[in-house]
C-alpha cells in the first residue's frame, strides 16, 4: 500500500530502480536508465493524480529467431592488426604493408592462434508495462459494506 502520506516519489522511486536493475541485465547502461527515467516520470505523475494501492509491473523480453548477416564485410586491417596485438602481445605482429600481406595470404593451421570475426547479429525486443492498482473509495461503498456486515 503506497499511500501519499509515505511521499508521492516513494512509488516511484522504488518502480524506477527496480526496471533500471531488470532492463541492465537486457541491455546498455544508457537504455536502462532512460527506461528508468520514464518510468519514474510516468509513475509520479500518476502518484500526483491517484491515490495509488499499488503497481503490477510486468517485464518481458524476446530474441528473435532470424539472424541478420553483415554483407559485404569489410575489415579494416589495420584495426584487425591493432586487436591481434592486444589479444596477443607475445606474438606482435609489425604495422608495415609487407607484415598486412604475408598474415592475410598465409594458409593457416588447425592450432593456430587466430583472431574471430562475428558476422552476424540477432535482435531482440522487450516491454515494460505498468498497472497501476487506485484507492477507489467512497462512502457510499463503506457504508454498504457496513450494512451487509450487520
Amino acid at each position: 500500500n503506497e499511500t501519499n502520506s509515505q511521499g508521492v516519489s516513494t512509488l516511484p522511486s522504488k518502480l524506477s530502480r527496480f526496471i533500471s536493475s531488470k532492463y541492465a541485465a537486457w541491455s546498455s547502461a544508457p537504455v536502462a536508465h532512460k527506461l528508468s527515467k520514464k518510468t519514474f516520470n510516468m509513475t509520479l505523475a500518476q502518484a500526483q493524480n491517484h491515490s495509488l494501492q499499488g503497481t503490477l509491473v510486468i517485464c518481458a523480453n524476446f530474441t528473435h529467431k532470424q539472424a541478420d548477416i553483415y554483407d559485404p564485410l569489410v575489415l579494416d586491417p589495420e584495426k584487425a592488426l591493432s586487436s591481434w596485438n592486444d589479444m596477443f602481445p607475445k606474438d606482435r605482429l609489425k604495422k608495415t604493408k609487407k607484415a598486412i600481406v604475408d598474415v592475410t595470404t598465409k594458409p593457416t593451421t588447425q592450432n593456430e592462434r587466430a583472431l574471430y570475426v562475428v558476422s552476424g547479429l540477432t535482435k531482440g525486443s522487450s516491454f515494460v508495462g505498468l498497472v497501476h492498482v487506485l484507492n477507489d473509495y467512497s462512502d457510499q461503498t463503506n457504508s454498504s459494506m457496513k450494512q451487509k456486515r450487520s
